[in-house]
């Protein structure tokens, strides 16, 4: 392949033929294109990887990680894949591959369709450090769909599922990830650590706790230096944490999860920096039960700054709602939201700092202003005229569905719903705009799980 480059880049040196060029460039792509094969894994296998382009000759999870190139496709078969013994340097991954896709040519490790494929990473449990189970390591444009694993301690007590290490564009979707219950901090089911472009959709993650109790680092996602993210339609629950963001997140987009059963809803650390552009929309949160479902935190501190951070069209029930109550917090968008049995609605710094309204509110105790030094409202209208805020915002039944209830479907709007139309530029406050959206996980994204495989 680097012949043809080669004799494309010394062409281009003695012809100005802009015909010639893209006939040439085309070529080329064409020629990429023959590289790009369909290769098949199994549990068992032991054939080349030459051979494992016949489904009947699969090949194994590791030939498969140090051959896979740019546009290949690699089936695994359902069962379960022994990790091999990985050093562990706490970011490296048992399963990572040794090469790197390219932009509309990534490298796909993908379930055949109807098996789960399970890794199982027992065999690195009590390493010095926490090896994942699988992930990229100095990789690009890979894509993970339909795996499953659980994330096992190391000597330490930390584990993670699933890494993303100085790697860009990659994705995991499909797939379940259990995190453990250990004696430290730091268990994750998701870990990325300088990660562009991240992709994490239709998943379910759940059980990233600590023994020490309440545990902010124990999240089922926890992001360091990750830009551009976006994770959206999965399932996060029972975690201490669902989503840490903990430093120095830019651009990050969170949308269309369902959310329950956690300590902390969305973490969103700023300290130390400036961080913009973070959405946070559409998801439907319930049961948080240590803190806020939405929260800006470290605003402030060492200079920290939030910039034009957006909460919007969030359903939030059984837990407190949402807070920015720092300084270093500007241009903040709040907006859309439905907030339900509540102890406190929501908290800002000062009401100058956020764009607040078209909001709604029901069997919720109180709203604050600075609640280190400031004033708590128990009415909303004197909420409404003291603070300025929430003008045009309803403390109102938003009669879902079936409020309380453990389903998406339980959070639409019933017909004569106040809230139909209430929203700003008058669409519907909640997380069903449309009334179509898919939240959360959905099994048929997926690959079917064999019937004596028992999920929670």
């Amino acid at each position: 392949m680097q012949f043809f480059v080669t004799a494309i880049t010394s062409f281009k040196m003695f012809t100005e033929n802009k015909f010639i060029h893209t006939s040439i460039l085309l070529a080329i792509i064409s020629v990429t294109s023959v590289y790009a094969a369909t290769h098949y894994a199994s549990p068992a296998g032991d054939a080349t990887w030459d051979s494992s382009a016949d489904i009947n000759m699969p090949c194994s999870a590791s030939t498969a990680m140090n051959n896979a190139q740019a546009g290949d496709t690699v089936y695994f078969r359902g069962g379960a894949y022994k990790a091999p013994v990985t050093p562990s340097s706490g970011y490296t991954p048992a399963f990572h591959p040794v090469n790197s896709g390219t932009d509309g040519n990534p490298i796909t490790f993908k379930a055949y369709q109807g098996e789960w494929p399970f890794i199982d990473n027992t065999i690195n449990q009590g390493s010095a450090s926490t090896v994942a189970s699988f992930g990229a390591y100095n990789n690009n444009h890979i894509v993970w769909d339909g795996f499953q694993t659980k994330a096992v301690p190391d000597a330490q007590n930390q584990a993670k599922g699933f890494v993303m290490y100085q790697s860009n564009n990659i994705c995991l979707k499909n797939s379940i990830i259990e995190g453990c219950t250990s004696g430290s901090s730091n268990n994750n089911c998701v870990r990325l650590d300088y990660a562009e472009n991240a992709l994490i959709e239709n998943n379910k993650l759940f059980n990233a706790r600590s023994l020490i109790g309440i545990d902010v680092n124990s999240a089922a996602i926890m992001s360091y230096h990750a830009y551009n993210m976006v994770v959206r339609n999965n399932n996060i629950y029972d975690s201490s944490t669902a989503v840490y963001d903990k430093y120095d997140g830019q651009n990050n987009a969170y949308s269309h999860n369902h959310i329950w059963d956690c300590d902390y809803g969305f973490h969103l650390n700023v300290n130390g920096l400036t961080c913009s552009g973070t959405q946070v929309y559409q998801n439907i949160i319930r049961n948080i039960s240590a803190t806020w479902a939405i929260e800006i935190v470290g605003a402030g501190d060492n200079n920290g700054a939030a910039e034009g951070f957006k909460f919007f069209n969030n359903v939030i029930f059984n837990s407190q709602g949402i807070s920015e109550d720092s300084p270093g917090v500007a241009g903040t968008e709040i907006y859309n939201n439905i907030i339900v049995q509540g102890n406190d609605g929501l908290r800002l710094y000062t009401g100058a700092s956020a764009y607040v309204d078209n909001n709604g509110y029901f069997n919720i105790a109180r709203w604050n202003i600075d609640s280190y030094a400031g004033a708590y409202y128990t009415d909303f209208s004197a909420w409404q005229s003291s603070v300025n805020v929430d003008i045009h915002s309803l403390n109102a039944d938003p009669l879902f569905v079936n409020v309380g209830g453990s389903s998406v479907e339980d959070y639409k709007l019933l017909p004569g719903s106040p809230y139909t139309g209430a929203g700003r530029d008058n669409l519907d406050a909640g997380a069903y705009v449309t009334g179509n959206e898919i939240i959360g996980f959905m099994a048929a994204h997926a690959p079917l799980p064999p019937k004596e495989l028992i999920i929670r």
